[in-house]
């Protein structure tokens, strides 16, 4: 094993660096697919740019399981949009 394997392996700085990438590339998917569900049932919802700030999966977990997904109504999705980025700081 080389040294750039060992320190891919074995480097805690390394390591927690994969963790944040991985965090981001989940949450980019998240985005992603809310995106393309609020585009089907609440179109123009998806531009919101409140969406772009929320950086942690649950609130997109939450947006789309509680309001996409259980019918709720477009003001009601508009509102938990706009909330999500301050729960996601948390």
């Amino acid at each position: 094993m080389g040294i750039v394997e060992f320190l891919w392996e074995n480097s805690k700085i390394v390591t927690e660096f994969k963790v944040k990438a991985d965090a981001e590339s989940r949450a980019d998917e998240a985005r992603r697919l809310l995106r393309a569900a609020l585009a089907s049932k609440f179109p123009g919802l998806e531009a919101m740019p409140e969406l772009d700030q929320i950086n942690k999966l649950a609130p997109f977990e939450d947006l789309f399981v509680h309001h996409v997904i259980s019918g709720s109504t477009r003001v009601a999705v508009r509102r938990a949009i706009q909330k999500a980025p301050r729960q996601s700081l948390t």
